[in-house]
């Protein structure tokens, strides 16, 4: 796997790679422009087995283990440019793709285990609904993602900064409006 991005986007990668998960990775180093004015790229494409294609934005973010544990989502910043974006890149592919946040979270104070590259089902760490998720161990750290799909976060986000022209999700329309990737790959019945 390639050594670029952050370790979030590269945990990703490797997680969705892991899955079997049929992606395609952005280069980062291209920009795209539309209608004259410069686009924000995004991560990945991804390509799972029913439903819509999905356009990715990774926004990493840190967690800790024991607020996670207790049904708590960390931080959902972005930026207006990331929601603008993604929503103009939406338009350009079209009705069979999906804009979407994946919230990679690094339970950053998990000890690391002697394995790497597969999940870990790990007692006491428990998802919003109370049941044990899957979470990835990508070298030496442990991740959780969670998927927002940026029409849904649109209608619930607030301005975070002005100056920075950041928005959020406050955190329980945050925990409504997100779910764990895993769902993606096995959709409900």
């Amino acid at each position: 796997m390639p050594n670029y991005g952050t370790h979030y986007e590269r945990a990703f990668e490797s997680y969705l790679h892991y899955r079997g998960l049929s992606y395609v990775a952005i280069d980062q180093a291209r920009k795209a422009v539309m209608a004259g004015e410069s686009l924000k790229s995004f991560d990945f494409i991804a390509y799972p087995r029913s439903g819509p294609k999905l356009l990715i934005d990774v926004k990493g973010r840190k967690l800790s283990s024991r607020h996670f544990s207790a049904g708590r989502l960390g931080q959902n910043w972005a930026t207006q440019d990331d929601i603008t974006s993604m929503g103009d890149w939406e338009e350009v592919f079209g009705d069979d793709y999906q804009s979407i946040f994946v919230f990679a979270y690094w339970l950053y104070d998990k000890p690391p285990e002697e394995h790497t590259g597969c999940p870990s089902r790990s007692p006491g760490m428990k998802n919003l609904n109370g049941t044990v998720d899957d979470h990835y161990f990508y070298q030496q750290r442990y991740y959780a993602f969670f998927i927002a799909d940026i029409v849904a976060y649109k209608r619930s986000m607030k301005t975070r900064s002005p100056k920075w022209k950041t928005v959020f999700v406050p955190a329980r329309s945050f925990q409504q409006l997100s779910e764990p990737f895993e769902r993606i790959l096995h959709p409900p019945h």
